[in-house]
């Protein structure tokens, strides 16, 4: 069985397609210019080591996007250390619950009720027109709702 192994051009080459937008989300949770870059790196980093087999452009950017949120709200947990573990758990756990959710509806919910973007930012981050970023959100929305009430949101 041949091995896979990805070319310093090609890493070049996403690292230039997506760098600037990973580092927007990531400066955007955690409004520090030093640690959003740190994320940045890290999220390629990581990516070399997920990058195991071909991918395309739209997996590998779906991944650094993930990696990014999530090593950027870990951080920003950590400086804000939520003091009641109550509120902890239930962030957690819906936090956990949108980053299964299928891509559209995990990145409309995370750019705006983890990040707080406008629909507008969010619309441009996703590369989607504003009716279909709804339908994304909507539905992501109720998939939280089904599962957590109506009072989910007050949980984020």
């Amino acid at each position: 069985m041949d091995s896979f192994e990805v070319s310093k051009e090609e890493l070049e080459r996403i690292y230039t397609l997506y760098r600037k937008t990973v580092y927007r989300m990531a400066k955007t949770i955690l409004k520090c210019q030093f640690t959003a870059t740190h994320i940045t790196e890290k999220s390629f980093v990581l990516l070399h080591n997920y990058w195991t087999s071909p991918k395309t452009d739209e997996e590998l950017r779906d991944y650094l996007l993930m990696i990014s949120a999530e090593l950027s709200l870990e951080t920003h947990k950590a400086f804000t250390s939520l003091s009641d573990p109550d509120v902890k758990e239930h962030f957690d756990t819906i936090h956990q619950e949108i980053l299964s959710m299928p891509t559209p509806y995990r990145e409309a919910l995370m750019y705006t009720l983890l990040l707080k973007m406008t629909h507008v930012d969010a619309c441009e981050m996703m590369g989607v027109n504003r009716s279909l970023f709804r339908v994304h959100l909507y539905r992501g929305q109720e998939m939280l709702r089904q599962k957590y009430g109506e009072n989910y949101v007050k949980l984020v």
